[in-house]
């Protein structure tokens, strides 16, 4: 078994597949497989991932449903540790040595998520709030202060939750799977490291989908904090 899952999903990410699997490939931190659905692509993702010729690569095929392919690649993955990339983003060299590191050293961290240098469309750094205590409720009611492509998560522990990414939560999956966490008692924390470059576009879905991703947060607060939903 290795040490660490790179989980992602693609959907018609053709144009940056290529540079997202190289940086992937190129890790200084050896020990992973780097576990790939396709979310039914129409273009040649399919073709661009397949002419990698590295056994650590597992293309698994799915018709299109992001929040379903999502799933399937967190059950698919076989390592101790699951580490979030997505298809048109970067890793910087030692982000999984890093959040191994880090992880071994502290064994009641469950979630460990970090910065990113924004490029494209925009550019810019984000730092996330760093505490002397891990992220809580009202750190999350505030802002989602997880950035869902920097998280390593033990597998061990996900796989005792009651559900992972939600259907019902699509555009703000990644928001409610940290409350489900932190209501079964697991603990999620920050570094201030910069683990990727994240491509920003007009297109990407928290754009898009904005107005949705906006009722999805809303419904999330509204169901863990009643009385305080339309703060």
């Amino acid at each position: 078994m290795y040490n660490i899952s790179v989980f992602m999903t693609c959907y018609n990410a053709s144009p940056f597949i290529e540079d997202c699997i190289v940086s992937v490939l190129s890790q200084s931190f050896e020990d992973f497989e780097f576990v790939i659905v396709d979310d039914g692509s129409t273009d040649d993702t399919i073709n661009k991932i397949q002419h990698f010729n590295d056994k650590r690569i597992r293309l698994i095929h799915n018709d299109h449903n992001y929040i379903e392919s999502l799933n399937l690649s967190v059950n698919k993955s076989q390592g101790k540790y699951l580490a979030k990339m997505d298809a048109d983003d970067i890793m910087f060299k030692d982000r999984l040595l890093i959040q191994y590191n880090y992880l071994e050293h502290n064994k009641d961290i469950d979630l460990l998520a970090g910065g990113m240098e924004f490029f494209g469309e925009m550019e810019g750094i984000y730092i996330p709030k760093i505490n002397d205590t891990p992220v809580s409720m009202e750190d999350l009611f505030e802002n989602n202060i997880i950035g869902h492509p920097t998280v390593m998560m033990r597998k061990e522990v996900l796989q005792h939750l009651p559900c992972l990414y939600e259907q019902e939560y699509a555009y703000a999956e990644d928001y409610k799977l940290w409350f489900t966490m932190l209501t079964n008692n697991l603990k999620l924390d920050n570094i201030p490291d910069i683990l990727i470059k994240h491509r920003m576009s007009n297109t990407q879905a928290s754009i898009v989908k904005q107005s949705e991703q906006a009722e999805a947060i809303r419904k999330i607060k509204d169901l863990y904090f009643p009385s305080r939903a339309d703060s």
